[in-house]
């Protein structure tokens, strides 16, 4: 959980310098559904251990949709400027 936490960190703070504070919301309604979706999943297969991945499993979504935005973003940016 430290790695993904650390890993949105950055772009959550990148995003909000580029003035898109609107992606945490996007964001967190991605990793909302993973996180209920997985819970169910993963307590029936694994039990408390399944807990834990499903915490992982939504944060690694939260990251992953911080990272697709920003890199898109970045694209729209540098092309902006040539």
């Amino acid at each position: 959980m430290p790695v993904c936490t650390g890993f949105s960190m950055g772009y959550s703070m990148a995003m909000r310098a580029m003035q898109k504070p609107h992606i945490d919301l996007i964001a967190n309604a991605v990793a909302a559904p993973v996180g209920i979706l997985s819970v169910f999943a993963f307590l029936h297969w694994w039990g408390i251990a399944g807990a834990a991945v499903s915490m992982v499993t939504s944060l690694a979504a939260y990251s992953c949709v911080y990272w697709f935005s920003y890199r898109r973003s970045f694209r729209r940016r540098t092309r902006e400027k040539k």
